[in-house]
């Protein structure tokens, strides 16, 4: 960056910052904007997310509490079922036994009954201990003693059993161990249909607050949507807009309107921008009008510099003709030649010079038409009539299809002759074999006049450039043909001044086809 421009820059905050001021507002960025949006939007989500946490954290300890009921509900179940089964499996036993006689010869049948009285001896070894935490203090002592004497009863009943004391056993067994077993199931029964209406409770209240959980974040995540939504409502408002207003004024400078301008009241750097594009727009009008002002005089220095040319270029193609006719005596083939050089180049130069002097006039609004009535089926001939010596002498055959009963039009004849000339001749040059077919059609308002070749034919990524000034389709052939690359945008601009147009069709090496829709009748003015 030059220091020129950085001091420019540095005018152009200066005068930002100033009428920034002027207008009786504090400059705030854009950035700051944003961050304050950006902050306002993390406030909320921190908000909805601490709710949401609390909520989560409180359920968390509900469900926990839940699952240790559940561990304790199923301790004590665990516990209730060991003494029903001490109880059960050991009033079995002794019913089989008969009560004081051992089982019988069946020696094998004792064995089973054994290991009955031993697992029931190692189940009340594994299960005499539940989780003593759902009890009270006096009630922990005495589940504490009872489990004890269970323990110490039930292994001495499977030691007498053992023994072959079955009587003893059997007494001690309904005696001792069944009514403790009595009580301290019915203690176990209670204790666990209190537990149970507990966690019933519990599960209630979890329900409800599950209910206020799930409408309070509801409530959480509306109110964080509606903060949301209005943020991003101001933050369109103050940024959205202020870009599509200036783009829309660009777009009106981009089409020519320097008057439009952009009004917007931000003091950030969108407010900046818009002065900035107001006063590039000022200032690009008025360069605007000085290149116009440029242009029309350089199009009027050409078209002066033109004619001055041609006036000369034209007495020297006289004399020339004059001279190569014998006007001034025999002329030796030995001259003849170079002046046929002469002559055949300075016709070249002369239809430069013109096509020079027809752009710059009509850049300057100085090209006139003259109009008057004319024959489209004579202006296609005469051109034929110029055209064909090139086109035989390249083996070329030209087609027309130019029928009669076509009505008179109106226009200038002399610039249509042009037209046509114009695109003919770039049919001959650019065409090395084949032929060139020439179609005249009318209907009720316009002629249609319709070129086609068998030449080079023009790539698609060239169509758009065929009308314009001092542009060529293919460099390498325009330059091997010849040409200034001025004939096709004078044509068209020639059309379009009769109310018509030029359309091209064309593929790379399938030829190309021109086609000129001309009004019948051309509006003066």
């Amino acid at each position: 960056m030059t220091a020129e421009t950085s001091d420019f820059a540095e005018t152009e905050e200066k005068l930002d910052i100033n009428s920034a001021n002027r207008s009786g507002g504090l400059h705030i960025t854009i950035r700051t904007k944003l961050l304050a949006a950006f902050l306002g939007i993390v406030g909320v989500m921190l908000i909805l997310a601490f709710t949401g946490l609390s909520e989560l954290r409180k359920a968390n300890l509900r469900t926990a509490e839940l699952l240790q009921d559940q561990t304790r509900l199923s301790n004590l179940q665990v516990f209730d079922n060991s003494l029903q089964q001490i109880w059960l499996n050991g009033t079995a036993i002794f019913a089989e036994t008969g009560g004081n006689t051992m089982l019988g010869d069946s020696a094998g049948f004792f064995e089973d009954k054994l290991h009955v009285i031993q697992s029931l001896g190692h189940l009340v070894e594994s299960r005499n201990q539940p989780d003593l935490s759902i009890f009270s203090t006096n009630e922990i002592a005495e589940v504490s003693r009872k489990t004890q004497e269970i323990n110490r009863i039930g292994l001495e009943v499977v030691d007498r059993y053992e023994a072959g004391q079955i009587a003893v056993a059997k007494s001690i067994f309904e005696l001792q161990l069944v009514p403790i077993i009595k009580s301290l199931d019915n203690s176990i029964s209670k204790r666990y249909a209190l537990l149970r209406g507990d966690m019933r409770s519990r599960a209630l209240v979890n329900q409800n607050a599950f209910d206020q959980s799930r409408q309070m974040m509801l409530v959480a995540a509306g109110l964080a949507v509606v903060a949301a939504v209005l943020l991003g409502f101001l933050i369109s408002k103050s940024l959205i807009l202020a870009i599509e207003r200036i783009r829309l004024t660009l777009r009106k400078v981009s089409q020519g309107d320097f008057t439009a301008r952009t009004n917007i009241k931000n003091t950030d750097e969108l407010g900046d921008l818009a002065r900035s594009a107001n006063r590039m727009t000022e200032r690009l009008g008025a360069l605007y009008d000085e290149l116009e002002t440029a242009n029309q005089h350089k199009s009027q220095f050409l078209a002066n510099m033109s004619h001055e040319l041609r006036t000369p270029m034209n007495s020297i193609l006289g004399y020339t003709e004059m001279i190569r006719d014998g006007i001034y005596g025999p002329v030796p083939q030995k001259i003849d030649d170079p002046l046929h050089r002469v002559e055949v180049n300075g016709k070249v130069l002369l239809s430069l010079i013109n096509d020079v002097l027809d752009i710059s006039k009509i850049e300057a609004g100085a090209l006139e038409l003259t109009l008057d009535t004319y024959s489209m089926p004579e202006i296609i001939n005469d051109v034929v009539a110029t055209i064909e010596p090139l086109a035989e002498s390249k083996g070329l055959n030209i087609r027309t299809e130019v029928d009669g009963g076509f009505p008179a039009g109106y226009g200038d004849a002399g610039r249509i002759r042009q037209v046509i000339l114009n695109i003919v001749g770039n049919a001959v040059k650019f065409t090395e074999k084949g032929y060139i077919d020439i179609n005249l059609a009318c209907d009720d308002e316009s002629f249609v006049v319709t070129v086609f070749d068998t030449g080079v034919g023009i790539a698609e990524e060239y169509l758009d450039k065929v009308f314009l000034e001092f542009k060529q389709a293919d460099a390498s052939s325009t330059r091997a043909a010849g040409g200034t690359g001025l004939g096709l945008a004078i044509s068209r601009k020639i059309i379009e001044m009769h109310g018509g147009r030029i359309e091209v069709d064309s593929s790379h090496g399938k030829g190309s086809t021109f086609t000129v829709v001309l009004p019948l009748q051309t509006a003066r003015g």
